[in-house]
């Protein structure tokens, strides 16, 4: 794994085949200490947040009651391994593919589990992250000209193996969810089997209106750089479909770490992961050897399990620094609660 974290040459599949053998067995093992962003001198007390807020609901029962202390202990327990999945309820639609009222069901299937996450944690929020592949411009604006008049060919494009200046993100799904649960909403793309580059099929249907609707019914989006991908999709959507997307709000987690007192100049998702709930999942942007595209029962379980790891990193990251947030801000919640006239639960989803 440290060899991998220095920037040695791997397939994505040998690079994640790396992080489960050394994950498997639990937070902490055998963490790489070569350079300084790595170093786990950079934990507090050499001990995830995630650890210490346990330590504080603990200490003092009086404060704060969420995020639940059984949800806490969860993630202080929790790491990723070869049978994460097993536990994970899944459910994947497509765009231009999926009927409408399959979509409505998955939006009946979304809504049941973020209400359920609002039970441990009372605050609406999606962590989301979006997988691309890589194209040539010219190749998506011919989608978005066949789109415009209803032409059915797809679009044939090859992609280099090694990203170059001449190539453009184009999204291949949209991946969200909670420590449980994970969603997909893939882009009608085919990959195509090539010895030399990766070939893909640009599918030109037109977008549902009921995966519109379900985009602009989610909660607050959180992630890592969410901010760019929010204005990333919304320029898409507009180039391609011709359509105004409707997104939510959206939090970087990043700016909550400094709103909570993160001081270290670096807020790269491992960082911010090992620190604040040791899980050591290295990147967030894996490129899947170009496999994003492929329907999920037929994506390599490496990557499922990352999409899996990168979803629930950034949802306990979320927990953990609002919680930290809030207890250093209002120490005392029966001030706030009597102030509001409100109980802890509809206190902290006001706040």
């Amino acid at each position: 794994m440290t060899d991998f974290l220095m920037g040695k040459r791997y397939t994505d599949l040998g690079k994640m085949k790396s992080v489960l053998s050394h994950t498997s067995e639990g937070k902490y093992t055998d963490i790489p200490v070569g350079e300084d962003k790595y170093s786990l001198d950079h934990v507090p007390n050499k001990t995830p947040l995630v650890y210490s807020l346990l330590a504080e609901m603990e200490a003092n029962p009086f404060s704060w009651q969420y995020p639940l202390k059984s949800q806490v202990k969860k993630m202080c327990e929790s790491s990723l391994s070869e049978k994460s999945m097993d536990s994970v309820d899944f459910k994947e639609i497509a765009i231009g593919r999926t009927s409408g009222d399959q979509v409505h069901e998955f939006h009946d299937w979304v809504w049941g589990h973020i209400n359920n996450d609002c039970k441990d944690f009372p605050v609406g929020f999606l962590p989301v992250t979006v997988q691309y592949i890589q194209v040539q411009e010219a190749s998506i604006q011919k989608v978005a000209e066949r789109i415009l008049v209803g032409n059915p060919a797809p679009v044939k494009v090859k992609s280099r193996k090694v990203k170059s200046d001449n190539q453009v993100n184009f999204p291949a799904r949209i991946t969200f969810g909670g420590t449980d649960w994970l969603g997909s909403i893939r882009f009608n793309c085919t990959r195509v089997e090539s010895t030399e580059s990766h070939c893909y099929l640009l599918h030109t249907s037109a977008i549902q209106q009921e995966v519109l609707d379900l985009l602009f019914s989610l909660p607050i989006m959180v992630g890592i750089g969410i901010v760019s991908t929010k204005e990333y999709l919304l320029n898409f959507f507009k180039e391609v479909y011709n359509v105004q997307l409707r997104l939510p709000s959206v939090v970087d987690i990043r700016a909550l770490a400094i709103a909570a007192g993160w001081q270290l100049k670096n807020t790269e998702f491992f960082t911010l992961s090992l620190i604040t709930t040791g899980d050591t999942l290295p990147t967030n942007q894996l490129s899947a050897d170009g496999k994003w595209p492929i329907v999920w029962q037929f994506l390599n379980e490496e990557f499922q399990l990352y999409l899996l790891g990168c979803v629930r990193a950034m949802s306990q990251m979320f927990v953990v620094l609002t919680a930290l947030l809030v207890r250093n801000l209002f120490p005392d919640p029966d001030i706030w609660c009597s102030i509001l006239e409100m109980n802890q639960e509809d206190t902290l989803r006001y706040l």
